[in-house]
């Protein structure tokens, strides 16, 4: 008999979703400032092809977000990015990490907000 968390009791065994990390980038001043694209590493290559140019990003608490990658040289996603960056409001300093997900072809999206811990009362 197997160990109890491989038994399903007949029930059909969910698929297993795994997500890899794949890169993070720190919004800096010169992205919130104009409306640049974001330079993909290289490392993304695989994944932007295995999902044919195209990110499903999902995020926690908001819709997906839809970006097409233009593939010329380097890999850039276009004016969606600055888009999201300025309606998420985001400042010099937050990081956001992109993992992805093979089995759905889909990205994940994690941001970590950059705290001015000098203006926090310790009180």
């Amino acid at each position: 008999m197997p160990p109890l968390e491989q038994q399903t009791c007949g029930r059909p065994v969910p698929r297993l979703t795994t997500r890899k990390y794949v890169w993070t980038t720190e919004v800096t001043q010169s992205m919130l400032g104009a409306s640049y694209p974001l330079v993909l590493p290289t490392s993304v290559g695989p994944y932007v092809h295995a999902c044919a140019q195209h990110m499903t990003i999902l995020r926690k608490h908001a819709p997906a977000l839809q970006w097409n990658v233009i593939v010329n040289g380097e890999k850039y996603i276009t004016r969606p990015w600055y888009q999201f960056l300025v309606d998420s409001d985001f400042i010099h300093g937050d990081e956001i990490s992109f993992y992805f997900r093979s089995y759905d072809k889909v990205w994940e999206m994690v941001i970590r907000r950059q705290k001015d811990w000098e203006d926090t009362d310790s009180d």
